[in-house]
Order: structure tokens, then C-alpha cells, then sequence
């Protein structure tokens, strides 16, 4: 009788530890799944970011002026201009409101900050796309970039999310609600 509970007892802490090991088999595969594909990621938020950004909708009929860091001047601003030849360059305290499809309004300066997966040289990346270089953040892979001209904004994010070298596109902006004027 001792002999079968002791073998009853070692078959049991054998299928205990066959459990066990089963288990731990089982969270390895399950875990090496969850693994993400990091360039697909990359590819996933590049084209979700960029497609937001091309249903914001900008409202050009008044802008904002930064005054001592505190509050904005707001002064209307009337387009002569034929619908061929718009033109609207904000200077460096100057800002647009804009709509998102979330309908928050946040002011904007035409500043972009691009997120690259290789660090271009920054100076002849805005040349090559026709943008203004404003300010290197080299070490985090990104760099913030002037749209010179709004009236070109969707155009010129259409043309930066064909960039293979682009992770992500991302605006510069203030969110008004958390800004007094």
C-alpha cells in the first residue's frame, strides 16, 4: 500500500510539473506573439496621423497675435487675393485657429514636427520640400519644420506622408481653452 501512494504521489508532482511546463510554453508563444512589427507600427501611425491631418480644416479669417507671452490680438484677416495665387505666411507669433474632426479649436503656426525613422540633414530636408527649417530635435529622431505658406498645408502633408523615411506628422499648437486672449 505505501508503494502505490508513493507512486501516486510522484505521478501526481509529474503531472503538476508537465502542467507547469506547459504553461510556461504556452505564455512564451502567447507573449512572442504580442510582439509588435515595429515598421508596421510605423506605417499604421504615419497614415492614421497624417489622414487627421488632412481633415483639419483651417480658419483663415482671423489671426491671432502673441502678446508678452500671455494673451493674443486678434485681427481679421481679408484675402484679396484671387483663389489662384492665396498666400498666407504667419510670422513667428502668429497663429491660425483650426478644427480638427474632434471640432476642438486650437491655434496654429504652421509648424509641423516630423518624426523620421533615420535622421535626415535637416536644413536640406526643408529645402528638398520646400519648408523652413525652425528647430532640431536630432536626438529624439525629429524635427520642427515651418509650412510657409497655409493655403499649400494639405498639399505639402500629402507629399511628406509619400516619405518612406517619415514615421509620424504631428502639428505644433495651442489648444485654446488652455490659453487666455
Amino acid at each position: 500500500m505505501e508503494i502505490n501512494n508513493i507512486k501516486l504521489i510522484i505521478l501526481s508532482c509529474l503531472v503538476f510539473i508537465s502542467i507547469e511546463v506547459s504553461s510556461n510554453k504556452i505564455e512564451k508563444i502567447e507573449h512572442a506573439l504580442k510582439i509588435p512589427d515595429i515598421q508596421n507600427d510605423k506605417f499604421e501611425d504615419k497614415r492614421s496621423n497624417s489622414m487627421n491631418l488632412l481633415d483639419i480644416e483651417i480658419l483663415y479669417n482671423d489671426i491671432f497675435t502673441l502678446k508678452n507671452k500671455k494673451s493674443f490680438e486678434v485681427k481679421s484677416f481679408n484675402d484679396q487675393a484671387g483663389q489662384n495665387t492665396k498666400t498666407l505666411i504667419l510670422q513667428e507669433d502668429e497663429f491660425v485657429n483650426i478644427k480638427g474632426a474632434d471640432k476642438k479649436e486650437r491655434l496654429f503656426n504652421g509648424s509641423i514636427i516630423i518624426k523620421f525613422i533615420e535622421n535626415p540633414n535637416l536644413n536640406d530636408f526643408a529645402i528638398n520640400n520646400d519648408i523652413s527649417f525652425v528647430g532640431d530635435l536630432s536626438e529624439l529622431n525629429r524635427g520642427v519644420f515651418k509650412i510657409n505658406n497655409l493655403y499649400e498645408f494639405k498639399d505639402k502633408i500629402k507629399i511628406l506622408q509619400q516619405n518612406n523615411n517619415i514615421v509620424s506628422i504631428e502639428l505644433n499648437e495651442l489648444v485654446l481653452d488652455q490659453i487666455p486672449y
